[in-house]
């Protein structure tokens, strides 16, 4: 299978400033080449959430040692 895209995956993570507020920093961080296929089934599926999902693609990622994996309900953001 070739692995022709990029695929980043939004970080959120909550930091303190000097006030002592707390500020949401949202960063995109680059997984890697992935690749991407109509799935021609669309299924459903339900997320912690509990709402439920139709999603019609797949993605396939090098498996790279260290590689972080989106989990269900993450951002991910793919570039062809």
């Amino acid at each position: 299978m070739v692995l022709n895209d990029d695929i980043s995956l939004l970080v959120v993570t909550t930091e303190i400033d000097e006030n002592l507020d707390a500020i949401e920093v949202r960063e995109w961080v680059y997984l890697g080449k992935c690749s991407i296929v109509q799935n021609s089934s669309a299924r459903r599926i339900a997320l912690k959430d509990g709402m439920e999902y139709t999603y019609s693609y797949e993605i396939y990622l090098r498996n790279k040692k260290g590689l972080k994996i989106p989990k269900d309900g993450d951002m991910i953001h793919i570039t062809k």
